[in-house]
């Protein structure tokens, strides 16, 4: 994964680097079916606790309702 560049569990390349928490990833899917399906893909590789925020969406509900807290969708590990 491209973000395996930056983020690596335990290792804080992006925080050491920037002084910054590593940032939410957030991935807008062309339809209900790409955004279910990257859901559960990557929920199943999520780590239990040591791994980025990332946030669903679709490009219709940010066309009708904006980029907001409400169009975005957190995917917590199996555990949380």
């Amino acid at each position: 994964m491209f973000c395996s560049n930056y983020y690596r569990p335990r290792i804080l390349l992006w925080q050491d680097h920037t002084g910054k928490p590593f940032p939410g990833i957030i991935l807008v899917c062309p339809n209900t079916g790409t955004k279910n399906h990257l859901f559960y893909y990557i929920r199943e590789r999520l780590d239990e606790d040591d791994h980025p925020d990332f946030y669903l969406t679709t490009r219709e509900l940010i066309q009708t309702k904006g980029l907001t807290n409400e169009t975005l969708g957190k995917i917590l590990s199996k555990a949380e």
